[in-house]
């Protein structure tokens, strides 16, 4: 499959990535923000987690909601604080929105943030490496841009073409986790690939300079990568496009997820269930008025509203839970225990780091399941 909406074979590229492409807060200027957002709460007074505030806004509960600026994970989470949503619902939320997903990682862990947007893939990593959290909602499908690409230099008669490639992904990440299933599932020599370790914005550095073959990469880098060079989705996570592996598969079906503290999940019920309801909010106006959403989106991204509809296309929206979210999460962790992906040691299992009940209490028609973790 082309990514025909960007450069074609000996065609004009039609969108240039823009100077600075800094959609994601930069870990030191994050640092900087910190700092000034904590001595401003000290001045304040009143201003933590879970206490009220005074003024105009003493209804209002303070929370700081982690997030990652990107068109997948924390794409709701964006699109209800530019509505007002959190607010209409009785939150004063503050976002933080961090580079990447790893980069919420030490917080969720240690416990610094309470609540963020991640995936069910990072909830699991987190579970096990002792973070005592829970994932209450999913957000998005976002299996369909969890992608491999490969420069369409390249050609590809039979699956066997792409061992000895050279790939650029990054360690711990999902689209990691594509590859690998992709190499299992299609009985593929995993060692002979030549593995470069690269940060989203080095990937798309290093196959536009011929320093490796393929990468491994979600959106807006898959668009950016478009954009100045020809390239070829080989597969997703929900579906391969590889010359005899044609077809849907279920390499990395894995959804953004709201995830809490247990801790903060036992004393914010409440809270808990006026983000959940913001949040299906936003995702009820993108199904009523999707193009508003794009322009929006878009804006705050900084991306072109062709770009935001094309990355969005793929991604299947709902703060909702049923029998195949169920399974593909059962399916995940199975494979990444299997594979001694993350030490076990705790014998962590997806029951552990799940928690509906307060999804139950406020959707209760979103929560539509044959069976429970808990019964597996």
């Amino acid at each position: 499959m082309q990514v025909a909406a960007y450069k074609g074979r000996g065609g004009q590229v039609k969108a240039i990535v823009r100077k600075g492409e800094g959609i994601c807060v930069k870990r030191g200027i994050f640092l900087i923000k910190m700092i000034a957002v904590s001595a401003v709460m000290l001045l304040l007074g009143g201003c933590a987690i879970g206490e009220e505030t005074v003024g105009e806004e003493a209804a209002l509960k303070a929370v700081t909601f982690y997030g990652v600026k990107d068109p997948q994970i924390s794409l709701m989470q964006i699109l209800a604080d530019k509505l007002g949503y959190f607010e209409e619902e009785g939150l004063r939320l503050q976002n933080i929105y961090l580079p990447t997903v790893q980069d919420l990682a030490p917080l969720m862990v240690n416990g610094q943030a309470e609540i963020a947007c991640a995936t069910n893939y990072s909830a699991a990593v987190w579970s096990m490496n002792g973070a005592d959290i829970k994932i209450v909602a999913p957000t998005a499908n976002i299996g369909g841009t969890q992608c491999i690409l490969i420069n369409s230099d390249i050609e590809l008669t039979k699956q066997k073409d792409l061992e000895g490639l050279r790939i650029g992904l990054l360690s711990g990440s999902t689209q990691q986790l594509v590859f690998m299933r992709m190499c299992k599932e299609l009985q593929l020599d995993k060692d002979s690939f030549s593995i470069v370790p690269l940060q989203f914005a080095e990937q798309l550095t290093a196959i536009s300079e011929g320093q490796v073959d393929m990468i491994a990469t979600t959106e807006p880098w898959i668009t950016k990568t478009g954009s100045v060079m020809d390239v070829t989705v080989l597969c997703s996570g929900i579906e391969s496009y590889i010359p005899g592996a044609e077809g849907e598969v279920n390499w990395c079906n894995t959804y953004s997820c709201i995830v809490v503290q247990r801790k903060w999940l036992e004393d914010n019920k409440e809270d808990l269930q006026k983000l959940i309801r913001a949040i299906d909010r936003a995702v009820a106006y993108v199904d009523d008025n999707r193009e508003a959403a794009i322009q929006i989106l878009a804006k705050e991204l900084e991306l072109t509203a062709d770009e935001m509809k094309g990355m969005m296309k793929n991604n299947r929206y709902g703060v909702n839970v049923d029998d195949t979210y169920l399974s593909t999460s059962l399916e995940l962790f199975h494979y990444i225990t299997e594979e001694n992906m993350i030490n076990n040691q705790n014998n962590i299992e997806p029951k552990d780091y799940h928690d509906f009940s307060i999804l139950k209490e406020t959707l209760p028609n979103n929560c539509r399941v044959s069976v429970d973790f808990d019964k597996q």
